[in-house]
This record gives C-alpha cells, structure tokens and sequence, in this order.
C-alpha cells in the first residue's frame, strides 16, 4: 500500500464515509423539487469532507494535512447548516436532522483532536518541505533571491 493510500486508516476518513452514506440516505427522504437543490449541496459537502482528509494525506507536511482538515472541518459544519435548513423548511423529520448532527458534532470533535496533534508534532525529515524559498536558491546559510543571480545587462 503505497503512502497515500493511509488515508483509510484514519478513523476520521472512515467516519467521514458513515457521514457520506447517512446523507445519502437523508437525501433520499427530500422532496423530489429539493433533490437537485439542498440535497446535491448536502450531499456535495459529506463527499468533501472524506475527499478532503484524503487529499491532505497526501500533503508534503503536516501544516498543509491540517490545511486540508481545516476544509474538512468547514464542510462538516455546511453539512450541519444544510440539514438545520431542512428542518426549518419542515423537509426532513427532526429526528433525522439530530442524527446527522451528532455524527457531524463527532467528526468536528475528532478531526479538531487530530489537527491539534499534528500541529504539535516534529515533522519527520520525509515530510518536511524544501528550505529553498520560492523566489530563491538555497547558498549555504541564507537564501539568495533568484534575481540577484540572473545576468545583469
């Protein structure tokens, strides 16, 4: 399995899948004229959390990991907010609606808990960027700005 793949270890990808199906179920008990309206953006949003957590596995360091949990984590709370909007509208059953919300309320716990970790952990040499700037290249101790290396006319 190669590195990337990780992803369906972590216990917030796997919750943020039980997520994605409870939408879908959700979703199916909409009206059918909200369907392509609230129901694509809740389903939309359920399949943006997990993708997000999967893409961040992916990241070269573990501030950009938690840059992709932080999307995750918004996408979480837009889930929470469609389905609230369900239920003012009277679209789906409280109880449904209280469902989703404990489900998002414990993957909001647990991937807050999994970006705080990150955030105080050493990055392991694999994972660490490049100390060559964007603009630059790396000179012993200090980095040179590629401009003061082109040719001057």
């Amino acid at each position: 399995m190669s590195r990337t793949q990780y992803f369906e270890k972590l216990d917030v990808w796997r919750l943020g899948i039980v997520l994605i199906k409870s939408v879908y179920r959700s979703v199916d008990k909409l009206p059918k004229a909200e369907i392509f309206c609230l129901g694509d953006q809740l389903r939309r949003a359920s399949v943006s959390v997990a993708l997000n957590i999967a893409e961040g596995r992916a990241a070269d360091t573990d501030a950009e990991f938690r840059r992709f949990l932080g999307y995750s984590l918004k996408s979480v709370v837009e889930v929470t907010a469609a389905a609230q909007v369900c239920l003012e509208l009277e679209l789906l059953e409280a109880s449904e609606v209280e469902r989703l919300r404990r489900l998002c309320d414990e993957l909001e716990a647990k991937l807050r808990a999994f970006r705080s970790r990150l955030k105080g952990r050493r990055e392991p040499k694999s994972r660490r960027m490049s100390s060559v700037p964007e603009n630059g290249v790396r000179q012993g101790k200090r980095a040179v700005p590629a401009s003061s290396m082109m040719p001057r006319a």
